[in-house]
């Protein structure tokens, strides 16, 4: 790779980092496609300001006959166009030629999720009568209680909650905070398992592993694993599903779609309103079984 845009790169990555506050995975992310796709362009012999439609096009076919979903294609092009933005604004180049390209369309898939029955399922296998079962127990709990993502659960620290409202301080993306309320299920199991783990645990975070220390994400998916084999569902159930059933069952029962979008820390309302969707189908569904004329 030329010195130049080496220099290009490690530029709008620090940028990212030190202006944007992205996260280590965004920035990976960013770095891996940014890099093919300056690979890409100097195996071709182009020059990186004197790109032209076509050549974006390319690219994106490229992507494709090498194995890359439409959702990988669309997140690609949305890193060039987020480098090439920033490149223009920085004067380093003297016209932003990504502007002209437009995501390829990626097919919207409803969130899965799962029912109460499914939910109880799941709370009912760990071993709590084990001090790792009633951490086990209490991860679901929290996870279904709150819908928060696995990573702002793992980061977590005791110090964070709210034990007399049942309110837990959440860092999500970006660093940006919220308070989420939990139920009194989830507040049983959370001081069961508070009293389980004084004297074992050697860290401030609420969350830790068999060694007393703190339990990463990749630990969570781990346990996860561990008890979905022994369920006989249809769906594969996952923090990111059960996230998704806390929305869902949240606008089943009525609640306002905007408190939805606060307690799950989306910066978007559309990113909320997909959840909507789930509840429409389900109205018709309802609707065609029980209505004579349907």
């Amino acid at each position: 790779m030329k010195e130049l845009y080496q220099e290009y790169i490690d530029d709008f990555l620090d940028f990212l980092s030190l202006e944007k506050n992205r996260s280590n995975l965004t920035i990976e992310n960013y770095t891996r496609d940014i890099e093919r796709f300056i690979f890409y362009i100097e195996e071709y012999g182009l020059k990186l300001d004197n790109l032209k439609p076509l050549n974006y096009r390319a690219y994106m076919t490229f992507l494709s006959k090498g194995g890359l979903k439409p959702r990988s294609v669309a997140r690609n092009i949305s890193a060039i166009h987020t480098f090439f933005k920033y490149l223009f604004r920085e004067g380093k180049i003297d016209e932003n030629s990504a502007s002209v390209i437009s995501l390829p369309k990626i097919p919207k898939n409803l969130p899965k999720f799962i029912y109460p029955k499914e939910i109880d399922d799941l709370l009912n296998l760990p071993d709590i009568n084990e001090r790792l079962g009633i951490r086990d127990r209490l991860i679901f709990e929290f996870l279904y209680a709150t819908g928060i993502r696995v990573s702002e659960m793992t980061n977590i620290k005791v110090l964070d909650i709210d034990f007399s409202d049942s309110l837990i301080k959440v860092f999500g993306k970006r660093s940006k905070e919220r308070i989420v309320p939990f139920g009194e299920n989830a507040l049983y199991w959370l001081e069961i398992y508070i009293h389980a783990i004084k004297g074992f645990s050697k860290t401030d975070y609420l969350f830790v592993n068999k060694f007393g220390k703190r339990l990463t994400d990749r630990g969570v998916r781990y346990i996860f694993d561990k008890y979905i084999k022994t369920l006989s569902t249809k769906t594969k159930i996952t923090p990111h599903v059960l996230r998704h059933t806390f929305a869902t069952h949240l606008l089943n029962n009525g609640a306002d779609i905007r408190i939805v979008q606060e307690l799950l820390g989306h910066a978007n309302l559309a990113t909320t309103q997909i959840y909507t969707h789930i509840t429409k189908e389900k109205l018709m569904q309802a609707y065609k079984k029980a209505h004579p004329r349907s």
